[in-house]
């Protein structure tokens, strides 16, 4: 579970990460995530404790709210609750969205929303049409450290990849597939409806 939260919170983290930038290309992708809900496909790789996990997912984010699904997990997220299904399991979990800096794992909207507080970003890197950024972390948010790398070969730049090593020893490496935009949804897309699952289902509400 955890490894799909850390997922999340790496690929939300990414547009917040361009916008402290100044760079013209990375406004115009950070101002188009503002304006429109992303989406995303990527693939991941986490390695942790001599143990290597890959999975895959696709992500939709608007201002603080998220859909993620990945290996039989899906996050809802409208900002204010959270909601994990666990379709394997037949589990779903509610819970009020954390606080503070012991929740960016869980909150990975958290991380969107104040990065440039958490991280120091370095100039980028460039490579023919490539940018790569490093992150330092300022404060405690269960990333060590990081690298992001942005696409600028269009004229809509996109993200393609993200690497980072996490407090506990663990190393993320995220690649992404495909990036689009679409017009932003209701709120009502973010939330769980609960009405779909029967008796079957074990539902804990920790709010």
């Amino acid at each position: 579970m955890r490894r799909i939260i850390i997922s999340a919170l790496v690929l939300c983290g990414l547009c917040t990460a361009a916008a402290a930038q100044g760079t013209s290309s990375l406004e115009q992708l950070c101002a188009k995530m503002s304006s429109k809900a992303s989406n995303l496909s990527y693939s991941y790789t986490l390695g942790m404790s001599g143990v290597k996990t890959v999975g895959e997912g696709t992500l939709t984010t608007q201002d603080t709210s998220y859909l993620m699904k990945a290996s039989g997990i899906s996050i809802y997220c409208n900002g204010s609750t959270l909601w994990v299904v666990d379709q394997t399991g037949k589990e779903i979990l509610i819970d009020s969205v954390a606080q503070g800096a012991d929740a960016y794992l869980s909150n990975p909207v958290l991380l969107l929303a104040n990065l440039n507080k958490i991280f120091s970003i370095g100039a980028p890197t460039k490579n023919g049409n490539t940018q790569t950024y490093k992150l330092s972390p300022k404060q405690a948010c269960g990333i060590a450290s990081g690298t992001v790398v942005i696409n600028v070969a269009d004229s809509n730049p996109v993200f393609t990849s993200g690497s980072f090593k996490t407090t506990d020893g663990g190393e993320l490496d995220v690649k992404i597939k495909s990036m689009t935009f679409s017009e932003k949804k209701p709120l009502t897309y973010y939330v769980l409806d609960l009405s779909g699952f029967d008796s079957s289902w074990m539902i804990t509400d920790l709010r």
